[in-house]
């Protein structure tokens, strides 16, 4: 029986030495992992930094405890919840601390704990604010991607923490602009017999619509300094859209332009509207506003964008794609608009779509192509003629009959930077080749309508 006694003890032992050992390893890795990050923090000085913990044993970890409580004992040290190395290093930090805490830990490391904690709390004064701010930021935008929540809580949220506007989340770079507009895009028409199904996706639509106007309404309302503004309307998120995009994706920016006073918020002209919303951006090698309106086929926003900077027309995206590009892949409402804006009194500048035109960018078959030959693929889509449409009248129609009519705009083709270029009897070529390519598609919708093309091709 007493050996039996023993051997429990010997065992008990073993075993409380064993999780000893592994809590001093877990204090101190935590501990190691927060000094690496604190030396990349700008506000820290790096001399003051104890060495890692080599040898795990509790004199070793109490004493450097004891150090890196030295170190962190300045008010507001850790202060910037956009550094990634404080934002992890806070975090770090608060874990070493817990672990110092546990039940089964050494009276005197408790102890240190708390002295840590200390020092802890008077260097991130101010980032535990914008940390606890960051958890109400991922509520607001839980809610705000949730059609059916009511905007009066968004409203509320926003009234609270306005600042939560200019915040990206960190896996996406959305910021509550972003994801308001995002949202908008599940909402999708639907085809149902029931006019109740019809009513409800309207009135989601009429809900997502108000939760955008609310959120941009606060953030005029609360964000005067510019750098917060733009922050709000012109970042990045990590496809590299901003919220106009998004937004002329959905065909929202004209209706943001009608139904938001932006002159109850300091902005008197429509010029300071567009600025803000970074329609005058350059927009170097990424789509841009009307490439995204043109691909989803937004039509009044095309119209809107164009007259708001005609140069976004002949700007490359990082496929060296300009926005007719992209436009004339699918819809014939967005060529529909194209052709309204080419030659019409309204838009009478027309150097950038010249321009546009005649701009080679490579396809998904890496072959350089100009817009003429989508708008010549764009002959096959059959949505005009089921509506008994005329075929003369479609728009991809109507633009090649436009260029043969105004002899001299269609000059060749090159692209932006001029490394590759194509003279107009190598274009007609190349057009007269996709031409072929689509012929029986083309026939199966008008059997005139290829002998036309080929003309008007001739004859550019």
């Amino acid at each position: 029986m007493i050996q039996i006694i023993i051997l429990l003890i010997a065992i008990n032992c073993t075993a409380l030495q064993s999780n000893k050992i592994e809590h001093y390893e877990k204090i101190s890795s935590l501990y190691n992992e927060s000094i690496e990050k604190l030396k990349n923090v700008d506000n820290i000085d790096k001399s003051t930094l104890p060495p890692p913990i080599k040898q795990k044993n509790l004199e070793n970890i109490k004493s450097s405890i004891i150090k890196l409580s030295q170190a962190l004992n300045k008010k507001g040290i850790l202060k910037e919840e956009s550094n990634d190395n404080e934002r992890e290093a806070y975090n770090l930090i608060k874990s070493l601390i817990k672990e110092l805490k546990t039940t089964y830990s050494e009276k005197a490391l408790k102890k240190k704990a708390n002295i840590l904690n200390k020092s802890f709390e008077k260097a991130s004064e101010g980032l535990k604010s914008q940390l606890d701010d960051r958890q109400i930021f991922i509520k607001l935008l839980d809610m705000i991607s949730n059609v059916g929540d009511s905007s009066s809580y968004i409203k509320d949220m926003l009234r609270n923490k306005p600042g939560l506007c200019a915040l990206q989340r960190e896996t996406t770079g959305r910021t509550a602009l972003h994801e308001a507009f995002y949202s908008s895009l599940k909402i999708k028409p639907e085809i149902n017999d029931s006019d109740k199904d019809d009513e409800d996706n309207d009135q989601a639509k009429k809900n997502q619509f108000s939760k955008i106007k609310n959120i941009i309404e606060f953030i005029l309302v609360y964000k005067k300094e510019k750098n917060q503004l733009q922050k709000a309307f012109r970042s990045f998120d990590k496809k590299n859209k901003l919220p106009i995009n998004i937004a002329a994706e959905k065909n929202l920016y004209h209706k943001i332009l009608k139904n938001i006073k932006f002159s109850d918020f300091e902005y008197f002209d429509d010029s300071k509207v567009h600025k803000l919303f970074g329609i005058y951006d350059n927009f170097d090698k990424i789509n841009n506003p009307l490439h995204s309106a043109y691909s989803n086929a937004s039509d009044n926003d095309v119209k809107k964008l164009m007259e708001i900077n005609p140069k976004l027309i002949s700007k490359l995206n990082d496929k060296g794609q300009n926005p007719l590009h992209v436009a004339t892949i699918d819809w014939n409402t967005s060529a529909d608009y194209f052709s309204f804006l080419l030659y019409t009194k309204e838009f009478p500048d027309q150097t950038e779509i010249h321009k546009a035109l005649n701009t080679l960018a490579k396809d998904e078959k890496n072959k350089y192509i100009t817009p003429l030959h989508n708008f010549i693929k764009l002959l096959t889509k059959q949505t005009y003629s089921q509506r008994n449409v005329v075929f003369d009248d479609h728009p991809a129609f109507k633009i090649i009959h436009k260029l043969n009519e105004n002899k001299g705009i269609i000059k060749g083709a090159s692209t932006i930077d001029g490394s590759k270029k194509i003279s107009l009897e190598d274009l007609k070529t190349s057009l007269f080749d996709t031409l072929e390519q689509n012929r029986l598609k083309i026939e199966k919708n008008n059997k005139e309508l290829y002998q036309k093309v080929k003309e008007y091709i001739k004859n550019l």
